[in-house]
């Protein structure tokens, strides 16, 4: 795990070498806008509406994680052990995301449903 945060930190050419072999357990999930994920994305990710909107429902409890990302990956079946990998930007310290950003949130909700929860490391 990444200093203080209860999920790990994955260097890109890891997350590379992961796609290359072509994992099917692994979900990789652009926390980025929509039109940033249209733009360009990792192959096979899925994009997660990144709005104020869902983040309040997110914060709220009134939608599940679970939930929203049912509605953007219909070819994968979510089970507690499934890996996910998580980017946006450019997030190379986790320390430095407010609690209130939608990552943050995202991932503090993956947590508690997932067990292994990963954070692209971004260049710093």
């Amino acid at each position: 795990m990444a200093r203080g945060v209860p999920w790990k930190m994955i260097a890109a050419n890891v997350l590379a070498d992961i796609l290359q072999i072509g994992d099917k357990e692994v979900l990789v999930i652009d926390s980025r806008s929509f039109l940033e994920y249209n733009s360009c994305h990792i192959v096979d990710s899925v994009n997660v509406c990144c709005s104020k909107l869902v983040k309040r429902r997110l914060q709220q409890g009134k939608v599940m994680v679970t939930e929203l990302l049912s509605q953007a990956c219909h070819h994968y079946k979510l089970v507690p052990r499934s890996r996910i990998i998580v980017y946006d930007q450019c997030t190379s310290d986790p320390l430095v995301l407010s609690p209130d950003c939608f990552l943050s949130v995202l991932l503090h909700k993956l947590v508690s449903v997932f067990f292994r929860i990963e954070l692209l490391q971004g260049e710093s």
